[in-house]
């Protein structure tokens, strides 16, 4: 059974130790819309690996991630890639 979008939310996280999605905005999430703004590049996965400042997918600044399951949503992590300021992500997540 397909679940019906209701609405969107979104959130800024700080990207330094591992981070993830915080629960009360990734809650019913049907998908979601990643923006790494500022701070460098991130590593990531969402299908339940943890990522390391060595293993993961990149993403630099200014780069999009889509989530396109609420697994993914749910299971999203990350952790920034480089020393220095900590990365800064916005999420949009659809409902």
């Amino acid at each position: 059974m397909m679940q019906q979008a209701t609405g969107c939310t979104g959130e800024a996280i700080t990207v330094n130790t591992l981070t993830g999605i915080t629960a009360a905005v990734r809650l019913h999430a049907v998908s979601a819309l990643l923006q790494v703004v500022s701070g460098g590049p991130i590593r990531w996965y969402a299908d339940g690996r943890t990522p390391t400042a060595s293993a993961g997918f990149v993403t630099f600044e200014a780069g999009l991630i889509e989530l396109k399951s609420a697994f993914e949503v749910a299971s999203f992590q990350a952790i920034k890639a480089t020393e220095g300021t900590n990365a800064t992500v916005e999420i949009m997540v659809r409902k």
